[in-house]
């Protein structure tokens, strides 16, 4: 594999702030869309601004590179904060195998303007057209004449930045035709004149005051709850370990939580202390018992459980040990221990259609999510949205403590 610039920022960096407030209201937003069940996000990783989130159907991971300039300052495509940053995406759409799942973005509060006949141009032997390149960028007019010239220069830049550093990537990208600079292009959003600190930090607020996690008990600390949000991104920025880098949805949720239990007269649920004392009962995980009852169930489909159950076991990784998480996790298991008692009484459940599996997960779901609700009343929960609920009840699955059927071997 070919060694390329590394990009990152110093580990003793403190990330700038217009990073974190654009990675804070990328994950907030993630959590108003239905159709999103993990999502986590952190700064200089890739570049200034990594966000991966994962649907039902696909995974994307948005990389953005910020720059927060002046009022009233303009940028062309040859200008070094551009052409810097289309080297370096350059670079993670080859390591990343020329992925479509990847996407990039430039965000600045800058403009643009047409580029100049400069050196540079001259030595690309291009002609410019005759509107700015970024604008015929923005506005998604790939035409062979934008392309042409666009990419002439990213590869002259690319020679200039790597020509005694062995070369990165540009043999792979040297033989790219223009459908396929087309192609790359294509993937970066590009958002000009965009908000900066000051206004970022309003926006980030309002996002918290429109979050479905939002209650009025939150009223008067929206502000606190995005700080604590930014600060748990900025502190993992210098994580040794990859993974330890990225704040998700659940860290989100657990701000909230703490803002809402500062005036919160609600109680402890003493729970916990069942958890404890509870056995699992087999040693099977959620795919073997589902094709144990059905054996047409889509492999597909059983992909999408085990990552639904990946994202709750990074919950309780991160809370695993809070006494209020053990709590929860016991009310969602005896939950769901009465709904299945509901259906076993309904007929057998030793052979399924893959409808009715789907049917008695969803169910248990939407039983556990209803009790925590109820129990929200009387107790503070850690987690409660029905999201992470979801994933609980899919884990005790995992984790041998609920299963389809009545009884299994020696387990009743």
């Amino acid at each position: 594999m070919p060694a390329i610039i590394n990009r990152e920022a110093h580990e003793s960096g403190k990330g700038p702030r217009l990073q974190k407030l654009r990675a804070a209201c990328l994950l907030l937003d993630s959590i108003e869309d239905r159709n999103v069940f993990n999502a986590y996000t952190a700064i200089e990783c890739s570049e200034d601004v990594e966000f991966n989130k994962h649907t039902d159907t696909d995974s994307k991971r948005y990389v953005e590179e910020n720059k927060n300039y002046k009022e009233g300052s303009l940028f062309t495509f040859n200008s070094h904060e551009i052409i810097n940053t289309m080297v370096a995406f350059a670079d993670l759409w080859v390591e990343n195998m020329f992925s479509e799942s990847l996407v990039l973005g430039f965000y600045t509060t800058a403009g643009y303007t047409k580029e100049r006949e400069n050196a540079v141009v001259k030595e690309c032997g291009v002609n410019l057209p005759d509107t700015p390149l970024l604008r015929s960028m923005h506005e998604r007019d790939f035409s062979d004449e934008v392309v042409d010239v666009a990419s002439h220069l990213v590869k002259l830049e690319y020679q200039y930045q790597y020509f005694d550093k062995g070369w990165g990537h540009y043999a792979a990208l040297a033989k790219l035709k223009r459908d396929g600079w087309r192609d790359f292009f294509s993937m970066i959003s590009w958002h000009f004149g965009e908000p900066d600190e000051a206004q970022l930090m309003a926006e980030g607020i309002e996002k918290v005051k429109r979050s479905k996690l939002y209650r009025p008990v939150m009223a008067d600390r929206e502000e606190g709850i995005l700080r604590q949000i930014l600060d748990m991104i900025d502190e993992r920025q210098n994580a040794k370990d990859h993974v330890g880098r990225f704040v998700n949805q659940s860290d989100v949720e657990l701000a909230f939580y703490k803002g809402s239990t500062q005036a919160s007269a609600l109680v402890e649920d003493p729970s916990w202390r069942m958890w404890d004392g509870l056995a699992a009962p087999e040693k099977r995980n959620i795919k073997e018992k589902i094709l144990d009852v059905c054996a047409a169930y889509k492999v597909r489909k059983i992909g999408i459980v085990a990552r639904k159950v990946v994202q709750a076991r990074l919950g309780e990784r991160a809370y695993g040990k809070e006494k209020n998480y053990l709590s929860l996790k016991y009310q969602i298991y005896q939950a769901c221990e009465d709904r299945l008692s509901r259906f076993f009484d309904e007929g057998d459940c030793e052979s399924l259609e893959p409808e009715k599996v789907d049917e008695m997960l969803d169910a248990l779901s939407v039983y556990a999510c209803e009790a925590v609700d109820e129990l929200s009343e009387d107790y503070s929960y850690l987690l409660s949205n029905c999201k992470t609920v979801e994933g609980i009840v899919l884990q005790l699955f995992d984790e041998c403590y609920l299963r389809f059927e009545e009884e299994y071997g020696n387990a009743v």
